[in-house]
């Protein structure tokens, strides 16, 4: 059977009270100058607000999109526990996109996962305690054409997304490809989660799940 993806109608339109906006996320570290650091380059925030435990960080009209609280003591945060899988902002455009991302590789910062989800082209990035901030950039330009995606073949077969090495897609953007054609996810079949990087999945995960696999194989034969 195939899935079906359909745009729901707002709280508004369904006659209902919601939120006006997703206002802030707030960040809990022992290392509150790197993780501030860290985001002000990201995503060129700049501090609102600050004193020795708190400070409130925004880049855009809103007060604060990010507040770091200091709590000395803490770990980094681990892939192994439930909670916040990433937090994810989008660009206007792939050219804004690719440009921060050669901001920040001229600055030493990398990701650590290049995928195409096929709804998205993303970047992730972990910040010094290990959380997940993924910049993306939508690849439908409107709600028609992701419902019609999410319900196709290529999307059910591996909705985790098909990975890519940035410096292509940079080069093909500087030697003129139109974006559209760049944005464009080439069908690979089903992917086998053992091949999510560690960083992501979390260290034993990405072990369990890579054992797991490999026997599976061997079962097999």
């Amino acid at each position: 059977m195939n899935a079906i993806a359909k745009m729901p109608a707002t709280a508004q339109q369904r006659g209902k009270i919601a939120p006006a906006k997703l206002a802030h996320v707030a960040l809990r570290t022992s290392q509150p100058d790197k993780v501030v650091s860290f985001y002000k380059m990201v995503l060129e925030a700049e501090v609102f607000y600050a004193n020795d435990n708190l400070s409130f960080l925004t880049y855009d009209d809103e007060h604060h999109r990010l507040a770091i609280l200091r709590v000395p003591g803490l770990r980094p945060s681990s892939r192994a526990r439930a909670g916040v899988d990433h937090v994810a902002f989008t660009y206007r455009s792939l050219a804004e996109l690719l440009s921060t991302y050669v901001r920040l590789k001229d600055a030493g910062i990398t990701p650590v996962w290049t995928t195409h989800h096929g709804a998205t082209l993303s970047f992730y990035y972990a910040d010094p305690d290990n959380n997940m901030a993924e910049l993306q950039v939508d690849v439908h330009e409107n709600v028609e054409d992701l419902e019609a995606y999410l319900a196709s073949e290529d999307f059910n077969l591996n909705p985790v997304g098909v990975d890519f090495d940035p410096e292509e897609i940079r080069a093909r953007f500087e030697k003129g490809e139109c974006p559209a054609d760049i944005l464009v996810r080439h069908a690979d079949g089903p992917r086998d989660i053992a091949t999510i990087p560690k960083e992501i999945l979390g260290g034993l995960h990405w072990f369990l799940v890579r054992l797991t696999s490999k026997l599976g194989r061997k079962l097999h034969q």
